[in-house]
């Protein structure tokens, strides 16, 4: 009994770092399941989500979060829906939504993107090759939600304006220099912004440093605000820190 209860620890002991493990760190992406590409789009160091009280939303209390993406673009509703912290501490009085934003200029980010075309079929496996090569000339972070009322209608003077990435070591802040506005049917409504940053100052200087340690983004549109902070030394890959 003593020996096959050792047995079951040992096994549990093994399987420990198989659980824990991060594909983007211990697989090659072209080696990468449904499974790792949907965790490296949602819960990944390049995918922060803030979940901001939705006070334009009325009635009984919801909360809107990103699911899983699968194949045809459609959600994954397989996926466990875990609740808003806000809810945690008793019943619910306020809806909430979840505001995701996402890296998108990181190979990692980018890598995922093309794995996930390969696994649904709508490229060969060796297609995204030559793209996936060519760093962007920018950051580009984008900014998603199931519900985007506040910034409907928002321009784009608006938005570069409220919008920043601060470096938590000088506590400097980078303005975007260019947002792309992903307009509904109707040119009013918002379901995306993508902002791009200067990878590079005026003088050809980085304007993030390798050992940066923190940043944060921040967005806001009238009274809602959305922050997040991104860590760097967590988003690396095996060349290093991927941005």
């Amino acid at each position: 009994m003593v020996r096959k209860l050792l047995t079951v620890l040992f096994a549990i002991l093994l399987a420990e770092p198989v659980l824990g493990s991060d594909p983007w760190k211990d697989k090659d992406y072209t080696q990468w399941t449904m499974e790792d590409v949907q965790r490296i789009l949602t819960d990944s160091p390049w995918v922060r989500t803030d979940n901001v009280d939705a006070e334009w939303l009325k009635g009984a209390p919801h909360y809107l979060q990103p699911l899983a993406e699968s194949c045809g673009g459609r959600p994954d509703l397989t996926k466990q829906m875990h609740p808003p912290p806000q809810w945690e501490m008793g019943t619910p009085t306020q809806s909430v939504v979840a505001f995701q934003v996402a890296w998108q200029s990181a190979w990692t980010i980018r890598a995922a993107r093309i794995r996930l075309a390969v696994l649904c079929g709508r490229m060969e496996s060796d297609q995204g090759e030559d793209a996936l090569e060519k760093e962007p000339s920018q950051y580009v972070i984008s900014l998603t939600a199931a519900d985007m009322t506040p910034f409907d209608g928002a321009t784009e003077e608006m938005l570069l304006k409220n919008t920043s990435l601060t470096l938590k070591s000088n506590k400097r802040k980078l303005a975007p220099e260019k947002v792309v506005i992903g307009h509904g049917y109707d040119q009013r409504s918002v379901y995306r912004l993508a902002f791009a940053f200067p990878r590079k100052t005026d003088s050809g200087e980085p304007t993030i440093t390798p050992d940066e340690k923190e940043l944060e983004f921040v967005s806001q549109a009238g009274k809602t605000t959305v922050k997040v902070r991104f860590q760097p030394p967590k988003m690396v890959r095996k060349t290093g820190v991927d941005l």
